[in-house]
């Protein structure tokens, strides 16, 4: 099968929100252009990656591509602060049905760089990339309702951009 963009490599990486399939190239081009049309959007000057979960390297080097691009952008590591949200798209839809599940609020506090990449997604650019990454460790609750979204996610691509798109809009 043939790469759904370029047409002329072999298809390797499912792009679940498009529900078709992309060559490696490709499929790098798309994560990256979602990361960088999310960051432009909010307007950073600098940023600080706190360095603590497995996904946070591979935000690191998508600040820091993105920084060769963009000149007045500032990346730097820090073991003890974040001048950002770090959360994936899983890890926010986690957030969001727990909350719902305990019957408490649940607001998205702040844009996150990673918010329209799933943790699918990221694993696989990170594979691309030559990164170490097998996603981020949860809690027994969060893995059930992960796999809950998982599975709900299978049945209807795209249910975990209506979830925090849903909560964006009732802020």
């Amino acid at each position: 099968m043939k790469c759904y963009k370029c047409g002329s490599r072999k298809a390797r990486v499912r792009v679940p929100s498009l529900e078709k399939k992309a060559c490696d190239e490709c499929f790098k081009q798309i994560i990256e252009k979602r990361f960088n049309r999310t960051v432009r959007g909010m307007n950073l000057k600098e940023v600080i990656v706190k360095l603590g979960r497995p996904s946070d390297k591979v935000l690191l080097h998508l600040f820091k591509k993105r920084a060769a691009r963009v000149r007045e952008l500032s990346v730097k590591s820090s073991k003890k602060e974040s001048s950002i949200n770090q959360s994936t798209l899983d890890d926010i839809c986690v957030s969001v049905l727990k909350s719902f599940f305990k019957g408490e609020d649940c607001l998205i506090k702040e844009e996150s760089p990673l918010e329209s990449i799933s943790e699918y997604e990221l694993i696989e650019y990170a594979q691309i990339e030559g990164l170490a990454f097998n996603g981020n460790p949860r809690t027994g609750e969060e893995e059930r309702i992960h796999e809950f979204i998982m599975e709900l996610d299978e049945r209807r691509p795209g249910v975990m951009y209506s979830i925090k798109d849903f909560m964006k809009k009732l802020q």
